[in-house]
Protein backbone atom coordinates (compact mmCIF):
# COMPACT_ATOMS: atom_id res chain seq x y z
CA UNK A 1 0.00 0.00 0.00
CA UNK A 2 2.74 2.49 0.84
CA UNK A 3 4.49 1.66 -2.45
CA UNK A 4 1.26 2.22 -4.39
CA UNK A 5 0.72 5.53 -2.61
CA UNK A 6 4.29 6.55 -3.36
CA UNK A 7 3.87 5.58 -7.01
CA UNK A 8 0.63 7.58 -7.17
CA UNK A 9 2.40 10.56 -5.58
CA UNK A 10 5.20 10.36 -8.15
CA UNK A 11 2.63 10.06 -10.94
CA UNK A 12 0.77 13.14 -9.70
CA UNK A 13 4.03 15.07 -9.37
CA UNK A 14 4.98 14.02 -12.91
CA UNK A 15 1.61 15.24 -14.26
CA UNK A 16 2.06 18.52 -12.39
CA UNK A 17 5.52 18.97 -13.90
CA UNK A 18 4.15 18.12 -17.35
CA UNK A 19 1.38 20.71 -16.89
CA UNK A 20 3.92 23.31 -15.70
CA UNK A 21 6.11 22.55 -18.70
CA UNK A 22 3.16 22.88 -21.09
CA UNK A 23 2.21 26.20 -19.48
CA UNK A 24 5.81 27.44 -19.76
CA UNK A 25 5.90 26.43 -23.43
CA UNK A 26 2.62 28.21 -24.10
CA UNK A 27 3.91 31.34 -22.34
CA UNK A 28 7.13 31.18 -24.35
CA UNK A 29 5.16 30.86 -27.59
CA UNK A 30 2.96 33.80 -26.60
CA UNK A 31 6.08 35.84 -25.86
CA UNK A 32 8.19 34.77 -28.81
CA UNK A 33 5.55 34.63 -31.55
CA UNK A 34 5.02 38.43 -31.74
CA UNK A 35 8.78 38.93 -31.77
CA UNK A 36 9.15 36.44 -34.58
CA UNK A 37 6.37 38.13 -36.55
CA UNK A 38 8.01 41.52 -36.06
CA UNK A 39 11.39 40.13 -37.12
CA UNK A 40 9.79 38.56 -40.21
CA UNK A 41 8.16 41.89 -41.08
CA UNK A 42 11.46 43.70 -40.66
CA UNK A 43 13.26 41.06 -42.72
CA UNK A 44 10.68 41.43 -45.49
CA UNK A 45 11.09 45.22 -45.41
CA UNK A 46 14.88 44.89 -45.58
CA UNK A 47 14.59 42.46 -48.47
CA UNK A 48 12.34 44.91 -50.33
CA UNK A 49 14.83 47.71 -49.68
CA UNK A 50 17.67 45.51 -50.91
CA UNK A 51 15.74 44.75 -54.10
CA UNK A 52 15.02 48.46 -54.58
CA UNK A 53 18.72 49.21 -54.06
CA UNK A 54 19.68 46.54 -56.60
CA UNK A 55 17.29 48.04 -59.16
CA UNK A 56 18.64 51.53 -58.47
CA UNK A 57 22.22 50.26 -58.82
CA UNK A 58 21.36 48.66 -62.15
CA UNK A 59 19.73 51.89 -63.34
CA UNK A 60 22.81 53.87 -62.28
CA UNK A 61 25.06 51.41 -64.08
CA UNK A 62 22.97 51.77 -67.23
CA UNK A 63 23.14 55.57 -66.93
CA UNK A 64 26.90 55.38 -66.44
CA UNK A 65 27.26 53.19 -69.52
CA UNK A 66 25.14 55.64 -71.53
CA UNK A 67 27.29 58.57 -70.30
CA UNK A 68 30.49 56.73 -71.19
CA UNK A 69 29.11 56.03 -74.67
CA UNK A 70 28.04 59.67 -75.06
CA UNK A 71 31.46 60.87 -73.88
CA UNK A 72 33.13 58.67 -76.51
CA UNK A 73 30.75 60.07 -79.14
CA UNK A 74 31.51 63.66 -78.08
CA UNK A 75 35.21 62.88 -78.17
CA UNK A 76 34.88 61.54 -81.74
CA UNK A 77 32.90 64.64 -82.74
CA UNK A 78 35.56 66.87 -81.18
CA UNK A 79 38.18 65.06 -83.26
CA UNK A 80 36.13 65.66 -86.40
CA UNK A 81 35.74 69.34 -85.52
CA UNK A 82 39.47 69.64 -84.90
CA UNK A 83 40.26 68.01 -88.25
CA UNK A 84 37.77 70.36 -89.96
CA UNK A 85 39.34 73.36 -88.27
CA UNK A 86 42.78 72.25 -89.41
CA UNK A 87 41.53 71.87 -93.00
CA UNK A 88 39.91 75.34 -92.88
CA UNK A 89 43.09 76.83 -91.45
CA UNK A 90 45.14 75.20 -94.18
CA UNK A 91 42.71 76.42 -96.84
CA UNK A 92 42.81 79.95 -95.38
CA UNK A 93 46.61 79.88 -95.60
CA UNK A 94 46.38 78.74 -99.22
CA UNK A 95 43.94 81.56 -100.03
CA UNK A 96 46.14 84.08 -98.27
CA UNK A 97 49.10 82.90 -100.34
CA UNK A 98 47.01 83.18 -103.51
CA UNK A 99 45.93 86.68 -102.52
CA UNK A 100 49.54 87.64 -101.97
CA UNK A 101 50.44 86.27 -105.39
CA UNK A 102 47.66 88.33 -107.00
CA UNK A 103 48.88 91.58 -105.54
Amino acid sequence: PAGAALALLFQLERRKLDADLAAARAAAVDTVAPLLRRLRTEADALEARAQDAAVAALELENERDALVARAAEVQREAGEVERGRARLSQRAAQLAAMATDLT
